[in-house]
């Protein structure tokens, strides 16, 4: 079985759950947009964390989030257009394993 398209089953979910007066001013792709970019986000702040937490300096946070925007700009347009185009399935993944990571090293700093 293929469960790829489960998170956008649990955010159609969330959004017919909305109130009517939310709905009204959000249509489905628009809040299917803020909240695949929401989630990548919130994969951005796992990253800084990341990096402050294994590294105990506030500066590693800053070049976290320096080299993550650079990375991001000087990839052209062009590539990033099969990528980072926030209809793609792919997009919530990636949050997912910033998670990930960022938790086992928070366990492997843990043991030592």
């Amino acid at each position: 079985a293929r469960f790829n398209i489960l998170p956008e089953v649990v955010l159609g979910a969330v959004y017919r759950q909305l109130p009517d007066l939310w709905r009204s001013g959000c249509n489905p792709f628009a809040f299917y947009c803020g909240a695949v970019l929401g989630l990548n986000a919130f994969g951005v702040g796992v990253l800084c964390t990341l990096a402050w937490t294994c590294s105990e300096k506030e500066v590693a946070c800053a070049l976290a989030q320096l080299g993550f925007w650079v990375a991001f700009l000087l990839v052209p347009v062009s590539r990033t257009i099969g990528v980072h185009v926030a209809a793609l399935r792919e997009n919530f993944a990636l949050p997912m394993l910033h998670l990930q990571t960022a938790l086992l090293a928070k366990l492997l700093l843990a043991e030592v």
